[in-house]
């Protein structure tokens, strides 16, 4: 029995690190009873016991930890963050699936990951379920995570399950993620309107209509969305009060940099939307023509 063990005995005295240290030197990493000194350790220092056992890998493993704090969800969120955080960056996703055995894993700690260090659900968003303005822009304790489990290769029906978890939760950057994966564009769009950020659709990953359709239906939930009076004010704001907003102006600048001058101002006139733009517009299509001159 390993509470009959003299190194037992001398466990029980001594901080955590001196303990660590002699854990470290006296005990073998194949040795069975490793999991008893790391059951002390967590009895008597909790959750800084458990982020200290990761050098113990693969001796001592997720499934050892979970079944040391079942009780205790958080603490062994914490583990699991350090244990893949403890690996060089490029290696974590790697890393993380090895872990994930049994499949069913994944959604169990994707489950954990958005439930804990969470913003305000009233603060993600509206008492409709959409995103409120910038919600995707806040902080979660563990996004890096939560992100690795997304992006990890999966069957279709788990990805489906992902991205309920992350729309039910109102974890935005995972979902819009998810939503690129499974081809729900439509969806998407919708969500990036109320998330109102040009940024989200600009870049070489941002969200930028394919197909006259696509473009149609952007401008058509942009018109929709600003005669709720809810959401007026965020998509008309400045850019002093955050993020470049995702009005009709915004857009229609995109789609004269992604079609040309000459077929945005026949889509925009199409939607009824051509009286609605400055003269930035005007003199930014005019010097798209000229380049498009030069060019040709």
């Amino acid at each position: 029995m390993a509470s009959s063990n003299p190194v037992y005995m001398e466990m029980e005295e001594g901080d955590l690190p001196i303990r660590l240290k002699l854990l470290d030197a006296a005990v073998p990493f194949d040795s069975p009873v490793l999991i008893a000194y790391a059951t002390r350790l967590y009895e008597k220092f909790g959750e800084s016991a458990l982020r200290s056992l990761i050098k113990f890998y693969p001796s001592i493993l997720p499934s050892d930890i979970m079944q040391l704090c079942h009780h205790h969800p958080a603490e062994f969120l914490a583990y699991l963050d350090s244990l893949v955080k403890s690996r060089p960056e490029d290696q974590r996703s790697c890393f993380l699936e090895s872990l994930l055995q049994p499949e069913s894993l994944r959604l169990d700690w994707l489950l954990l990951a958005v439930s804990f260090d969470a913003p305000p659900i009233t603060s993600i968003m509206d008492d409709e379920g959409y995103p409120r303005p910038h919600s995707h822009l806040l902080s979660w304790g563990y996004s890096q995570l939560i992100l690795h489990l997304i992006k990890l290769p999966a069957e279709f029906i788990t990805k489906e399950k992902m991205i309920d978890i992350c729309r039910s939760c109102g974890f935005w950057p995972g979902y819009l993620t998810l939503c690129l994966e499974l081809e729900r564009r439509r969806e998407a769009f919708t969500n990036i309107v109320y998330l109102n950020d040009m940024s989200l659709m600009e870049g070489d990953n941002g969200w930028i209509p394919e197909t006259m359709e696509e473009w149609k239906l952007l401008l058509h939930l942009i018109q929709s969305k600003s005669t709720s009076p809810g959401l007026q004010e965020s998509l008309n704001g400045s850019l002093s009060d955050g993020p470049s907003p995702i009005n009709v102006e915004n857009v229609a600048l995109l789609l004269a940099k992604s079609m040309g001058p000459d077929r945005a101002w026949s889509l925009l006139q199409e939607c009824g939307l051509a009286l609605e733009l400055s003269e930035k517009f005007t003199r930014t299509c005019d010097i798209l023509r000229i380049a498009e001159k030069r060019q040709r």
